[in-house]
């Protein structure tokens, strides 16, 4: 009984609940913002679309392929502590099914739960999994954090772009945020305290943590070069550097958790600061924020042939709990 409260407290860390109805509310909105920017620059965003170049776009979607297989290994160097043998491709394939529930089953259950019930399904300690999906974020973030002060850089020195500013769109309302600071702040204490914990745990396991920071630059090379060939397919060439940055900064916006799985939230975020800081033309930026969207829903889509099986297992277990 014991067991199962721990288990059922380990879980209730990893979001999996319906959504609030101010998180719907700043998603519609996101969306509609988005829609609006588009609409307004439609004949040169239609025109920017119709004339990229296929070649690059393939290319930029291969290697985001490519950067998972780093991302699934990113997490298997923190999962190789445990005492029950983790297979890589039991991983990767955790990685995808995550990744398409994150994608296409955001009210229902997220993708770091659908991690965390396979990877115990395959016997791994529960306590061990949350520990290393926490500290598999952390370590994403700490990689993209690299590239933080160059994008501040950018913000104070913006690139000039040719095509006109997009100032109206500069000002996003969150006042849908409001309501809920009070529990925010009060999950951010309990993230902070959770957070000291599994550093402490994995402190004592550099070589571990080395390994998976050593992945998350690979992927984050090969996210970037993503970003870099679909802006060259949409006839923008821009310094690899200044896309680290600013997506870095754009990554760092969508971790608020306003809407849910950054709709919207994050086609803000990208067309904003590549048009008003990286020297992209506003159509440019709104196709580069599309290309990333479908590129990201593209690529979770071998997630679907994983995940059935999860949930089917899940309920199996509930059902025989109940009996």
């Amino acid at each position: 009984m014991k067991e199962k409260t721990i288990k059922k407290n380990e879980k209730n860390q990893i979001k999996g609940k319906n959504e609030p109805w101010w998180r719907w509310a700043i998603t519609i909105i996101s969306i509609g913002f988005f829609i609006y920017i588009v609409y307004k620059y439609k004949d040169d965003f239609l025109h920017t679309m119709q004339t990229a170049n296929p070649g690059y776009a393939l290319a930029g979607l291969v290697l985001l392929f490519i950067s998972r297989q780093a991302v699934a290994a990113r997490w298997y160097a923190l999962l190789k502590t445990s005492e029950k043998p983790v297979k890589y491709l039991e991983t990767l394939k955790l990685t995808y099914a995550g990744l398409f529930a994150s994608n296409f089953l955001p009210t229902s259950i997220g993708g770091d739960l659908v991690r965390f019930i396979g990877m115990v399904q395959a016997g791994v300690d529960s306590a061990l999994v949350l520990a290393s999906l926490i500290m598999d974020r952390i370590v994403g973030l700490a990689g993209m954090s690299l590239m933080v002060p160059s994008g501040v850089f950018l913000l104070s020195h913006p690139i000039p772009s040719i095509a006109i500013t997009m100032a109206s769109t500069s000002v996003f309302s969150v006042s849908g945020f409001m309501p809920c600071l009070k529990k925010l702040w009060q999950k951010l204490l309990d993230f902070i305290s959770k957070l000291i914990q599994d550093l402490l745990f994995w402190l004592k396991r550099p070589k571990n943590l080395l390994l998976s920071l050593f992945f998350t630059l690979i992927h984050e090379a090969l996210l970037f070069g993503m970003l870099w060939f679909f802006l060259r397919s949409v006839g923008e060439d821009v310094p690899l550097w200044v896309i680290a940055s600013i997506y870095s900064l754009s990554y760092l916006w969508t971790l608020i958790p306003l809407s849910i799985g950054g709709l919207g939230w994050q086609e803000m975020s990208i067309t904003t600061l590549y048009s008003h800081f990286g020297g992209v033309s506003v159509q440019a930026a709104l196709a580069l924020a599309v290309l990333i969207r479908i590129a990201f829903v593209i690529n979770s889509l071998p997630g679907a042939f994983f995940l059935p099986s999860i949930l089917r297992k899940q309920n199996e277990e509930k059902k025989s709990a109940n009996l």
